[in-house]
């Protein structure tokens, strides 16, 4: 599978999980600490597939995005 496929799967399954109300899948399964250890790779094509599924998952879900984001700055503050 080409890293440019990944963002489709990333993206049929958020449309899935958005069908069955279950908007904080992806969160409860840490997709969020995932992509920040691959936006981290040296790998261009790893950071790309990163990005584009980091795209995906803003656009359906931005409060997620926010509530992680709000709870590492929290964390790094202690």
């Amino acid at each position: 599978m080409f890293a440019s496929e990944y963002p489709y799967e990333i993206y049929t399954y958020i449309n899935y999980a958005n069908g069955i109300g279950r908007k904080k899948t992806l969160s409860s399964l840490g997709i969020l600490p995932a992509l920040e250890i691959t936006l981290a790779a040296d790998d261009a094509q790893t950071k790309t597939a990163s990005i584009d599924i980091l795209t995906y998952i803003v656009e359906f879900s931005p409060s997620v995005v926010r509530d992680y984001t709000l709870q590492q700055i929290n964390n790094t503050d202690e």
